[in-house]
């Protein structure tokens, strides 16, 4: 699965409420604009007549930790962040194609009480079975 390029997020055009919007975004989105207004400090004060230089190599350096950040957080996010719900279908079903039989039951069992009935399996050959989560797979009363 393709990860989607990081790009920073949209900014508030009003500084006055930034603050509150940036308190809202997770993580990255965080680390994002945080680098977004670093980079834009190093290009306001490279534009300045007068260059401050321990303020621009401080600069350099939260910009570079800044970047490490986002490195980070990138490479600890799990494989289905950011993923579009078809991607997500995608990976849960080539991934349950490798659960146990065990893990399937699971999930069955949680269907079944989250709707309130039950699994019934009806082999090719005709053999009915169902699923009762406290005894596992019994013949079918149908």
């Amino acid at each position: 699965m393709k990860r989607k390029q990081a790009t920073a997020p949209p900014r508030r055009p009003q500084s006055s409420r930034r603050a509150r919007w940036r308190a809202t975004l997770g993580e990255l989105d965080w680390a994002l604009d945080k680098k977004v207004q670093i980079e834009e400090a190093i290009e306001k004060l490279m534009r300045a007549e007068r260059t401050n230089a321990a303020g621009l190599a401080a600069l350099f350096s939260r910009a570079r930790d800044a970047d490490a950040d986002v490195r980070r957080i990138i490479a600890n996010a799990g494989p289905l962040d950011g993923a579009s719900s078809d991607e997500i279908r995608e990976w849960f079903s080539r991934s349950a194609e490798e659960w146990p039989d065990e893990y399937l039951e699971m999930t069955f069992r949680v269907y079944g009480e989250r709707h309130k009935g039950r699994v019934l399996f009806i082999a090719e050959s005709g053999h009915r079975a169902e699923f009762d989560p406290a005894k596992g797979w019994r013949p079918a009363e149908v």
